[in-house]
């Protein structure tokens, strides 16, 4: 009787809804799915993979909804449904829709069904009644119930739910419905060994599938047929019960239904045993088994290596009768037959030690001299060896200990030596925004006194530059401490190298056009970035802010992208006053010297090349200058085009 009717016939996989119309690769529609991991008839895992790809990007959770309601119609794996069923039933929640989740259950049940998951089965499939919308809904909750109980052997609970959901189809006269359900109830009158019963219920079956003009009819007929043939043999002629497993079987095969294969190839074995068939039996069960391996079928790989291991108890190979029976109790918590246990375990055993015996004794009468100086002389080696390898552990570890200690010696004089350079930039750079405050605050006070408030405007514009400085400096400061101290985010992500470009020119235009310098930029058709979107702006933007801050009045500052040799490159040009030699060697480090004023005395920061190259090192890329003084400067940066990972994180 074959396994997959005994988990009721799922119907329309998720009971089959009308899809919105949205763009999605395809939509089955009306489809009778069977509790198998190949759904031959309506499964293609060449479409799933495709919709698979499609999930994995980011889209609109109404279409991901939609791809993978359609995905989970065709994946076949059912550790893959059991992870995307999940993912569907939050997708669901987050949606707050009632819609397809219970169908959602009743696919996460089946899945877990299939792999012998019985309590956490049941657990989905109560919860698709409860969730069920509609009596078709409804009636195939309580037939996956009725198969779940069944698996677990609650033959009562089972014939309940089964009885359930036969009268619900009769009701709303659903004729494809009520023969799969009969199907299922015939299979578990099979298992109580009630073949009256399971005549009947398997003859209506076969006679619906057989009037009834549907899609696929030929495969839900073969199980019908399959299950009457295998219930038949137990009282009428096993040829004609053969033949008719043979005609279902070539059914199945055309659907890749294995599943169903298997479970009639060892039930056929069974019978065969049962009528001393041997030979037959054997066949048959290694096809079965064969098929069950393949596909992790744990209840049929238990039933077909019980039989394997009768069979070869029979003729007398005792050593593939162990083998297959210690498979079988692999796959069956309980041992239902201790006396054949004991018997092949002890046969096994008395081989084993017979065989181990004689070559103990030969090795004994022709080396027994030899064994005392060897043992001797390999209890001496292994001593040395051991104490070698203290000797060795001691010196490595004291090596490696030693080494890490200098190792973070050098670090923290590292640190100490940055800490001090840092201090050293924040006393100068600090002093000077300060001092103007001070200045400012007397000025303010004197001109209110003598009320010449005309000089407050010119005095408020100082103080908005001296606020943009300071701005600049502490934001330029927090983010050196930060990135020493590894807590600066670094999150790549797609970037439109214009876009970056337009924003920091916007926000530089002001300062360059008082110093009447022009400001554009200059890119090839789009280029795509792969890199951290703050830093990328913070080393535009001090580039930007340099090249204004040394390039006279009537210069030029130009910011040009192109794509060389995989990379996005960016010049950001000035005419400025040039970088002497001696400092284009050192440009990049933090140094406790003053900063470098301006062409209109602008106040440098201290920290924006040391952050610029850190920031340019964490985002994989790389900076060269190339200067002459009174002529101008040549900023080269390189950065990760994100064409050259698009695939890697596509992936």
């Amino acid at each position: 009787m074959v396994g997959p009717l005994a988990n009721t016939i799922q119907i329309s996989k998720h009971q089959i809804q009308e899809v919105d119309n949205r763009n999605i690769i395809m939509v089955l529609i009306g489809v009778v799915i069977l509790t198998t991991p190949m759904f031959g008839f309506s499964q293609d895992q060449i479409k799933a993979d495709s919709l698979k790809e499609l999930i994995s990007e980011e889209v609109d959770l109404n279409l991901k909804n939609d791809l993978l309601f359609n995905f989970l119609l065709n994946e076949q794996n059912r550790d893959t449904v059991i992870k995307y069923s999940l993912l569907h039933i939050d997708i669901l929640t987050e949606l707050n829709t009632k819609k397809r989740v219970s169908g959602a259950y009743g696919e996460l049940a089946m899945a877990y069904s299939q792999k012998g998951m019985i309590k956490e089965a049941v657990e989905n499939f109560h919860k698709s009644l409860e969730t069920a919308l509609s009596p078709i809904q409804t009636g195939t909750a309580h037939g996956n119930l009725a198969s779940a109980y069944q698996g677990n052997n609650d033959f009562e609970r089972a014939e309940y739910h089964s009885k359930k959901a036969i009268t619900i189809f009769r009701q709303i006269d659903d004729q494809l419905r009520l023969g799969t359900s009969l199907v299922s109830l015939g299979y578990l009158y099979y298992l109580e060994e009630n073949y009256a019963q399971s005549i009947i219920s398997l003859k209506e079956s076969v006679k619906i599938f057989s009037d009834t003009s549907i899609a696929y009819n030929d495969y839900y007929w073969s199980y019908a047929a399959g299950n009457l043939a295998l219930s038949e043999a137990r009282n009428m002629d096993l040829e004609i019960s053969e033949k008719r497993i043979d005609t279902v079987i070539q059914i199945l095969e055309k659907y890749q239904d294995e599943y169903a294969i298997s479970d009639y190839r060892v039930q056929m074995a069974i019978i065969y045993f049962e009528n001393g068939l041997y030979e037959k039996s054997l066949k048959s069960a290694l096809e079965g088994v064969q098929l069950a391996e393949k596909n992790d079928f744990r209840k049929y790989k238990r039933d077909g290596y019980e039989v394997l291991a009768k069979l070869y108890q029979e003729k007398h190979d005792f050593e593939s009768a162990f083998d297959s029976y210690t498979k079988f109790t692999a796959n069956k918590d309980s041992l239902t037959n201790a006396d054949l246990t004991r018997q092949l375990a002890n046969q096994r055993t008395e081989f084993e030690v017979g065989q181990k015996q004689i070559e103990v004794d030969l090795l004994t009468a022709e080396k027994k001299t030899q064994q005392v100086v060897l043992l001797a002389t390999a209890g001496f080696a292994l001593i040395l060896l051991v104490l070698a390898g203290i000797i060795f552990k001691y010196y490595r570890n004291k090596n490696r200990v030693n080494k890490i200690l200098a190792e973070q010696r050098d670090e923290l004089e590292r640190l100490n030596g940055t800490k001090d350079k840092f201090f050293s930039i924040i006393s100068h750079d600090l002093r000077g925004p300060v001092a103007s405050f001070h200045g400012v605050s007397r000025l303010i006070k004197y001109f209110v006194e003598s009320k010449e408030t005309d000089q407050l405007i010119e005095i408020a514009d100082e103080m908005d530059k001296s606020v943009d400085r300071l701005s600049s400096l502490l934001d330029n400061l927090l983010n050196w401490a930060m990135q020493q101290q590894g807590h600066f985010p670094n999150v790549p992500e797609k970037l439109r190298l214009q876009e970056l470009a337009d924003e920091q020119i916007a926000t530089l235009t002001n300062m360059a056009n008082a110093k009447k310098i022009k400001l554009e930029s200059k890119i090839d058709s789009p280029i795509y970035l792969w890199c951290d979107k703050n830093t990328t702006m913070t080393i535009l933007r001090n580039l930007l802010n340099n090249a204004l801050k040394f390039t006279p009045e009537k210069g030029s500052v130009t910011l040009r992208g192109f794509e060389v040799d995989g990379m996005g490159e960016i010049k950001i040009i000035d005419t400025g006053v040039g970088i002497p030699e001696e400092k284009l060697k050192k440009l990049f480090q933090l140094q406790d010297k003053k900063s470098t004023y301006g062409t209109s005395g602008e106040k440098g920061l201290g920290l924006g090349l040391q952050l610029v190259y850190e920031f340019i090192e964490m985002n994989g890329g790389s900076i060269q200058v190339e200067s002459q003084e009174r002529k101008g400067t040549e900023f080269i940066i390189r950065l990760p085009l994100f064409e050259s990972v698009g695939e890697t994180v596509d992936k």
